[in-house]
C-alpha cells in the first residue's frame, strides 16, 4: 500500500516531511491526475483535487514566487494540515451547539436576513424590471452630447513670452520697462529661433532651449492632445489650418508670440450605439428603473406598517440601556433592541455634533434601519424563510458559526503571568538577558600610538587582526596567543578607557588606538552578551510566556481533534505536487491533455 501511516500527531508527521524536502526548481509544466488519492482521515478519502482547492484558498497566487521545492514542499504541508484539521473540525463542530452563545445568535439572525432579503430582491425587484432596446435607442439619442468626441490635434510649440518680468533687470519693475520695448525683445528673439529653424534647426531641441513655456519646454515643447477650441482663437485656427509636421509663422496670442508644430489630428466624432456603450446605457437605465420599483415597493410597505415606539426608554439616556431593551416593535411582533440602535447611533451623533440625543434624534436613528424589519416581516410572509435554499443556508452558516467558535477553544482566552513567574523564566533563561561579562574582546598592545595606528591600517586593508597579534603583541612568542585573546570581559576586568571604546564597537569592528596605562590598545570586539536587567526585560519575558501558553494551548487543542483518528498521507506526492492554476486546469481541459506526471 502506497500510503503510510500516521496514527499519531499530525504535526510530527509535517515536520518529518519538511526535513525530506530539498532544493530546485519547479517544472510548471508538470501535469497531475487530481482524482489521486492523496490522504485519509479515518474513512474520509482525500484527492489532489481537494489538496488543490486548499492551496487556492490558501492563497497560493500571493506566492507564486516560490520556486524552491523547499518552499513549495511546506506550503503543501500547511494546506494538507488545514485540510485535515478542517475535516476534524467540522466533525467537532456538527455536535457543537452554539444556541446559548448570543453573539453568535446575533450574527445568524443578521446573515439570514440578509440571505433572505437578497432572495427577495431578487424576485421581487430585479427579475421584474426589463429594458427594451427601444428605450436603449431614445436614451441614446437623447444624451448624444454624452457620446461626443471632439476634435483633437496633437501639438507642440515654442513660447517668446511677453510677460515683462522676463526682460526686466535686477532691482527694476515692471513700470521701468514699456510694453514696446518688451515687444521689441520678444520679436528679436523670435527672429533668432526663426533663423535657427531656417538653417535647419530641430523643433524639439529649440523648444527645450529657448520656450518660455518652462512645463512644455521640459517636453521638447509638447503640450500633448488640445481639444478644437481649447486654446486662444488665433492659436487654435492657427493649429486646425497647419499642414502636419511643418511649422507655423510666428504669431501672437497674450501669452507671447508661438511657434506651432501639429504631429495629428482627429475629427470629432460620436460613439456609435454598439456593444460596450449600448450595454452600459441599458445597465444604467436598469440602475434607474431598480432604483425606482425598489423604493416604490418600500414606500408601499412602510405605508402600511405600524411602528411603535418605547417612549420611556426613548427619553432616557442612551448609557442606561441594557442590550436587550426594546426601543420599537414593527407591526406588534418584530422588536428592535437597544445592541442594533448602538450601532447607528454613535454615527449619527458624531455626524451630527449631538452633545446629546434628543427622542427625535433617536426615532431617525431607528428610522435608519426599522426598513430593514418591515421588509424582514415580508419576507417571512412571503415564506422566504420556509424555503429548501434558506434551510440549506441556515444549516451550512450555523455549521460555519460552531467551527468558528471551536477554533476558539484553541486559542488563549486571557493570561498574564505573574512577577515571580516572569523572575522564574528570567532567572533560568539568564543568558538571553544578562551578562556580567558581555564583551568578547581581543587587543593587540603597542608602546607608540604610531605604530598601532599603522598596523590598525594593515588590518582595515586586509590583514588578520590574529595575525598582526601574535607578531606585534610585545612579550615571549609563546605567550601572545593567550593574551591578546581576553575573552568575555566585565566593567571592572579593564581600565575605563579600554571599556568605552570596547563598548561603542560594533561586532567584528577594530578600535583606534586607546591608551591605558599599559600602553597604546588596538581592540577588536568578537562578540556581544545581552546586558539586560530584570526591569528592563521584564514586558519581554512577559510577551515570552504569553506566547508559550498560546501554543500550548493550540496544542493541546489540536491533539484533542487528532485523538483516536487514523491518519494517512501519500508523502512523496505532497511534495512532489504542484499547484494546478484555474488557467492551468481550463487550458488542459480545453487542449483534452490528460497526460498525467511519472511518480
Amino acid at each position: 500500500m502506497f500510503l503510510k501511516k500516521y496514527p499519531y500527531a499530525l504535526s510530527a508527521l509535517l515536520a518529518l516531511l519538511i526535513g525530506c524536502s530539498s532544493g530546485g526548481d519547479q517544472d510548471e509544466a508538470r501535469v497531475y491526475d487530481l482524482s489521486l488519492e492523496v490522504a485519509r482521515l479515518d474513512d474520509t478519502t482525500f484527492t489532489l483535487a481537494d489538496l488543490n482547492k486548499q492551496l487556492d484558498g490558501n492563497g497560493w497566487s500571493e506566492h507564486a514566487g516560490l520556486r524552491r521545492i523547499k518552499d513549495t514542499v511546506e506550503f503543501n504541508l500547511k494546506a494538507m494540515d488545514d485540510l485535515i484539521l478542517d475535516a476534524l473540525l467540522t466533525e467537532r463542530a456538527e455536535t457543537y451547539s452554539v444556541d446559548t452563545v448570543p453573539e453568535v445568535q446575533k450574527r445568524i439572525r443578521e446573515h439570514m436576513r440578509m440571505f433572505v432579503l437578497r432572495m427577495m430582491y431578487q424576485e421581487t425587484i430585479l427579475e421584474r424590471v426589463e429594458v427594451n432596446p427601444e428605450d436603449v435607442d431614445t436614451a441614446y439619442e437623447n444624451n448624444l452630447q454624452l457620446y461626443f468626441s471632439p476634435a483633437l490635434a496633437n501639438v507642440s510649440h515654442i513660447l517668446v513670452t511677453t510677460n515683462p518680468s522676463f526682460y526686466i533687470e535686477e532691482g527694476q519693475s515692471h513700470t521701468d520697462i514699456s510694453k514696446d520695448s518688451v515687444d521689441f525683445l520678444a520679436r528679436e528673439k523670435m527672429s533668432v529661433i526663426l533663423a535657427k529653424i531656417k538653417d535647419g534647426g530641430d523643433f524639439e531641441e529649440l523648444a527645450k532651449e529657448y520656450s518660455d513655456d518652462q512645463n512644455s519646454g521640459q517636453k521638447n515643447g509638447s503640450l500633448g492632445w488640445v481639444k478644437k477650441g481649447q486654446t486662444p482663437p488665433v492659436f487654435d485656427s492657427t493649429v486646425w489650418a497647419l499642414e502636419i509636421g511643418k511649422v507655423s509663422p510666428a504669431i501672437k496670442t497674450m501669452h507671447g508670440y508661438h511657434l506651432i508644430k501639429v504631429f495629428e489630428r482627429t475629427d470629432s466624432s460620436y460613439a456609435s450605439l454598439d456593444g460596450a456603450l449600448f450595454s452600459q446605457i441599458a445597465a444604467q437605465i436598469r440602475a434607474g428603473l431598480t432604483r425606482r420599483l425598489a423604493e416604490e415597493y418600500l414606500d408601499s410597505l412602510e405605508n402600511l406598517a405600524k411602528i411603535t415606539y418605547n417612549e420611556k426608554h426613548l427619553n432616557l439616556a442612551d448609557s442606561t440601556y441594557e442590550p436587550t431593551d426594546w426601543l420599537a416593535v414593527v407591526n406588534g411582533v418584530d422588536s428592535v433592541y437597544a445592541d442594533e440602535y448602538r450601532g447607528f447611533a454613535g454615527t449619527y451623533q458624531m455626524r451630527n455634533r449631538l452633545a446629546t440625543m434628543e427622542v427625535a434624534d433617536k426615532k431617525k436613528v431607528l428610522g435608519q434601519f426599522i426598513p430593514a424589519h418591515i421588509l424582514n416581516l415580508e419576507a417571512k410572509k412571503q415564506g422566504y424563510y420556509d424555503r429548501e435554499e434558506t434551510g440549506e443556508e441556515l444549516a451550512k452558516f450555523t455549521l460555519h458559526q460552531a467551527k468558528h467558535q471551536y477554533r476558539l477553544k484553541g486559542t488563549l482566552a486571557s493570561y498574564s503571568p505573574t512577577d515571580e513567574e516572569i523572575q522564574e523564566y528570567y532567572d533560568a533563561n539568564i543568558d538571553q538577558y544578562h551578562s556580567d561579562k558581555p564583551l568578547h574582546v581581543q587587543h593587540i598592545l603597542f608602546e607608540d600610538s604610531l605604530k598601532a595606528e599603522n598596523i590598525r591600517r594593515k588590518i582595515e586593508d586586509g590583514a588578520d587582526f590574529r595575525e598582526m597579534a601574535l607578531k606585534y603583541y610585545p612579550g615571549e612568542e609563546e605567550i601572545r596567543e593567550s593574551l591578546f585573546d581576553l575573552g568575555f570581559i566585565s566593567q571592572n576586568e579593564m581600565p575605563q578607557t579600554f571599556w568605552n571604546a570596547a563598548w561603542l564597537l560594533s561586532k567584528g569592528n577594530v578600535s583606534r588606538p586607546v591608551r591605558t596605562e599599559y600602553g597604546y590598545h588596538l581592540i577588536k570586539l568578537i562578540e556581544r552578551k545581552p546586558t539586560t536587567s530584570f526591569e528592563e526585560a521584564k514586558k519581554q519575558v512577559k510577551q515570552t510566556l504569553v506566547e508559550a501558553k498560546r501554543l500550548e494551548v493550540k496544542e493541546a487543542w489540536r491533539q484533542d481533534l487528532l485523538a483516536g483518528h487514523t491518519i494517512e498521507v501519500d508523502s512523496a506526492l505532497v511534495q512532489d505536487f504542484l499547484f494546478q492554476s484555474k488557467a492551468r486546469l481550463a487550458e488542459l481541459e480545453k487542449t483534452a491533455d490528460t497526460t498525467v506526471s511519472e511518480r
